[in-house]
């Protein structure tokens, strides 16, 4: 077995990867577990509760398709209906068999960097001055 990778037979099935073992907070950058492991694909915790936690992605405008960009030029240009689809919040809840963050995982797991603009960026999306 792939180190890292759910084996299958434990606790996390629906799992792709070893569950996360670390508690975020607001503010922290993380990658899920279904999405593709690249830069783009991060996300920031948002609000952590007892019934789960909230993520909203780092930069949404570069996870939108080639084809509904080219149609309205950028991000800034999409009509307000369509960039929500891409700007929304993510809530992963705690259930009896998981616990909701199990499923966001240390981008650094996955060799993906994080910049100092990242960081910023991620206070910002958080509400984090």
């Amino acid at each position: 077995m792939i180190e890292g990778l759910s084996d299958g037979k434990e606790k996390n099935k629906a799992m792709i990867h070893a569950p996360n073992q670390t508690q975020w907070v607001v503010g922290d950058v993380v990658i899920h577990d279904f999405d593709s492991k690249k830069h783009e694909m991060l996300m920031v915790v948002v609000k952590v509760t007892n019934d789960g936690v909230t993520t909203k992605y780092l930069h949404p405008e570069s996870i939108i398709p080639f084809a509904v960009l080219r149609k309205y030029g950028s991000f800034k240009d999409m009509p307000q209906y369509l960039k929500k689809r891409y700007q929304k919040t993510w809530y992963q809840k705690n259930t009896k068999e998981h616990d909701g963050m199990e499923y966001l995982h240390s981008p650094d797991r996955f060799q993906i960097e994080i910049t100092e603009q990242d960081r910023q960026d991620a206070k910002d999306v958080a509400g984090l001055y």
